[in-house]
C-alpha cells in the first residue's frame, strides 16, 4: 500500500462526507461550494498550453454549471445531486480499486493506466449499489430492467469523462491538472466523470423522463 493509495484514501473519507454535508445545508452554502469549484476548475483550465481544449473544458464547466443549478432547484434537487455524486465516486472507487489491486491487461490505445479490469470494476460497484438502492425502494428509474440499463449508461458515461479528460493532459502533455487535491491531482482529475454525468442526468430528467 503506497503513499499516493494512503493520500488518496483519506482525503476521499474527509472530502466525500463535507460535499454531501454541504449539499444539505442551506443553499447559500451549495451555492459557495459549486462557484468555489467552478472558479477552481476554470485556473485549472487557463493554465493549459492548448487553446482549443482550454475553450472546450470553459464550455463544458459552463453546461455542467447549468445543469446542476437546474437539478438542484428541483422539488428533489439534492437527492439528485446525491445520487449523481454517489454514481461517479463508486464508478471512480471501482475503477481504482480493481485496476489497483487485480491489474490486468492495459487499454493503451486509451491512457496506459486503464485496464480492462478497471472498467469492469466501475461497473461492479455502480450496479451494486443500483440493486442495494433499489432495495431500499430507491432509484432513479422504476422498472428494473430499464434502472439497470440506466446505471450502465451512467458508468459509461462517467467513464468517457475520465477518458476525454485524460486525453486532454496528454495533448498538453501534463500528468494532473494541477496538485490541490492529495493523491489526486487536480480538482478537474477528479470532478471529470462528474461534468459529464451531470449534464446526461439533467438531459434524461428534464427531456426524457
Amino acid at each position: 500500500m503506497n503513499k499516493n493509495f494512503l493520500l488518496r484514501f483519506f482525503s476521499s473519507l474527509l472530502l466525500g462526507p463535507l460535499v454531501f454535508f454541504v449539499v444539505y445545508l442551506e443553499n447559500y452554502f451549495f451555492y459557495l461550494l459549486l462557484l468555489f469549484i467552478i472558479a477552481l476548475a476554470m485556473y485549472e483550465a487557463l493554465k493549459l498550453k492548448v487553446k482549443i481544449i482550454k475553450i472546450f473544458i470553459f464550455f463544458l464547466l459552463i453546461i455542467f454549471t447549468l445543469s446542476v443549478l437546474q437539478i438542484y432547484n428541483l422539488n428533489n434537487g439534492k437527492y439528485i445531486i446525491i445520487f449523481i455524486l454517489l454514481l461517479t465516486w463508486l464508478s471512480d472507487i471501482g475503477g481504482y480499486v480493481f485496476g489497483k489491486f487485480i491489474g490486468g491487461k492495459k487499454i493503451k490505445i486509451i491512457s496506459p493506466n486503464k485496464t480492462y479490469t478497471g472498467f469492469l470494476g466501475s461497473f461492479v460497484f455502480v450496479q451494486s449499489f443500483g440493486f442495494y438502492a433499489k432495495s431500499l425502494n430507491i432509484s432513479f428509474v422504476n422498472e428494473i430492467v430499464l434502472n439497470f440499463y440506466f446505471l450502465l449508461i451512467c458508468t459509461l458515461v462517467v467513464i468517457l469523462g475520465d477518458m476525454l479528460f485524460s486525453y486532454f493532459k496528454r495533448r498538453c502533455e501534463i500528468k494532473d491538472f494541477s496538485n490541490f487535491l492529495p493523491g489526486h491531482g487536480g480538482l478537474l482529475d477528479r470532478i471529470d466523470g462528474l461534468i459529464l454525468l451531470t449534464i446526461f442526468v439533467y438531459i434524461v430528467k428534464l427531456w426524457i423522463l
